[in-house]
């Protein structure tokens, strides 16, 4: 099994589980039928401390799931010369290659889009 598809498991698990305890917690503390460990009912606000880390962990886990969302589609800067095959990294300063002039392309995906040349 591929390691992506456990983590994005984590992230919802952390997601739901940061939701429903936020939402039990705040809808206990709102009724008054918040108890702690189902013995004792709790009178004052400590149900917002279990409130506010189920909050925490839902915002946690929804932002981490865009973050690596975003990382997977996101390109990182690295290009390459079609042509002559030049490798360039960021900083670059044109968009074209400095030995032959062709337009750069982004690196990733590269030998996905010219099969031919990646058996050079």
């Amino acid at each position: 099994m591929n390691k992506k598809w456990i983590w994005r498991g984590l992230e919802w698990i952390l997601v739901l589980v940061g939701l429903t305890m936020a939402v039990d917690a705040i809808y206990g503390g709102i009724t008054g039928s918040y108890y702690v460990y189902k013995r004792m009912p709790v009178v004052s606000f400590w149900w917002v401390v279990p409130a506010a880390m189920g909050l925490m962990l839902f915002v946690g886990g929804t932002c981490s799931i865009f973050k690596f969302c975003d990382l997977e589609r996101s390109d990182d800067g690295n290009r390459i010369c079609p042509t002559c095959e030049e490798v360039y990294l960021p900083p670059i300063k044109t968009k074209e290659c400095s030995k032959c002039s062709s337009l750069l392309e982004p690196l990733v995906g590269f030998y996905k889009r010219h099969p031919e040349l990646k058996d050079k």
